[in-house]
């Protein structure tokens, strides 16, 4: 065997053996929760939640161009308030003018990740 075919031979197998060992030890995890950071969790859940109970109203990115012509999100100036509790009391006991109640239907965890993305949206 020549010195270069039994150098690509080693380099191969130690590119096999680190890839091996990497599916091993979780290196190549598929599951990204892990890798995320509690307030990243945070926000990913309420995004979820946002595009299933909220975007229809407020837009897909709290725009404001939902079907149902609900307020924009995604800037400073919410009417009853910007601030974390204001949106909390919105999302949990709803709005006269048209925003539902969710505190039937969303466990305070999730109400909790809902506001935290809504707040995200303002930046």
């Amino acid at each position: 065997m020549s010195k270069n075919n039994l150098r690509y031979s080693v380099q191969t197998l130690a590119v096999g053996v680190f890839i091996a060992t990497s599916f091993l030890v979780g290196g190549c995890d598929t599951d990204q929760s892990r890798e995320l950071t509690p307030q990243q969790q945070l926000l990913r859940s309420g995004k979820e939640l946002f595009s299933q109970k909220c975007a229809s109203c407020h837009g897909a990115r709290g725009s404001g161009m939902g079907s149902r012509n609900g307020p924009a999100l995604n800037g400073e100036n919410y009417r009853y308030g910007n601030e974390r509790e204001a949106v909390l009391k919105s999302i949990h006991d709803g709005r006269e003018d048209g925003m539902p109640a969710f505190s039937s239907v969303l466990t305070q965890t999730q109400t909790e990740a809902l506001t935290e993305y809504v707040l995200y949206l303002q930046r």
